[in-house]
Formats: C-alpha cells, structure tokens, sequence
C-alpha cells in the first residue's frame, strides 16, 4: 500500500455540514460498533498494527469490533457526508488526494494516492482528527486533521460501520 507523503508536519483536511456533535461524542451518542472502534484506537495509540499499514488499523479496529466490512477497503456503508451525520468511528478511504492549504506566508501540499483513516473527533463542521497509521512515515496509530476545505484533488469516500 502506497504511504501517506507530504511537506507539511501537520495535515489540515476536513469539509462536511450539519454535524450535531462536535468533538468526542459522549459514548452513548454514538452506535455500540463505533463506541468500540474508538476504545480500541485508544487503547493502540502510539503502537503499531501488524505491519503498520494504514488499512490494518482499520481491518483490526472493525474486526476488534465485529464489523461487517468487505476486503480491501470497503469498510462499512457508503454515505455521502454532506447528507448525513459524521460521527466518531466512521472509516475513510482516501483516493489520489491532494490537499493545499497555506500556512503564514507558506504554502503546503499533501499528497495520497491510496490511504485509510478513522474519524476520531470532529473539531467543527468542516474539521475533523483522525486516527490512522503509515502517516508522515509513522508507523504508528497517532492522530492528524482533515480539513476538507483543503481538498483540491481525488474522492475521500465515508463509511458508517456495520455489525
């Protein structure tokens, strides 16, 4: 699986609308298979899974969980994000993205050709944390942000887990 490149430190993607929970949803808002994603995420922060892909977070976080989900990288029910609510939990796949965003006086670009993610916390409507591993290098599950407002290039497809 090809890694997650970039110039900048700090990713900034995010960009959906009416989302009634921000930041960490309380455990009871959110479905018990998501409740379970979450836990597991923090119980590996920091670790490595498997062999640090970005996708074998996903696979044991929603095995962990006992998803339903369809290899390689069908994670749950497609949805569009500006038509339903984006929650903790929900699984991204990422697909030729480019994201440009400016920083100061400085201009950034990050780039994927294929990754996988986990919305950890939604920061607004627009931004979002998100777990994942195989990021920057690391091959460790560790926490970025996702401003889709940044996004200039390629599809980041949203799926709600299933049991």
């Amino acid at each position: 699986m090809n890694h997650l490149h970039a110039l900048a430190v700090t990713f900034l993607w995010g960009g959906f609308f009416l989302f009634p929970l921000i930041g960490h949803a309380q455990s009871t808002d959110l479905p018990e298979v998501n409740q379970e994603i979450i836990a597991y995420v923090d119980d590996h922060m920091n670790q490595k899974i498997d062999r640090g892909e970005c996708w074998d977070l996903l696979k044991q976080a929603l095995d962990n969980a006992g998803a339903d989900w369809d290899f390689p990288n069908t994670w749950g029910d497609k949805y569009d994000p500006y038509e339903n609510t984006v929650l903790p939990g929900d699984c991204l796949q990422y697909s030729n993205v480019v994201f440009k965003y400016k920083k100061g006086n400085v201009e950034y670009t990050s780039k994927a050709p294929k990754h996988s993610a986990i919305v950890y916390e939604v920061i607004s409507p627009t931004q979002f944390k998100v777990a994942q591993q195989n990021a920057n290098g690391v091959r460790k599950v560790k926490l970025g942000d996702l401003n889709l407002d940044n996004l200039k290039k390629g599809k980041i497809v949203f799926y709600r887990p299933r049991k």
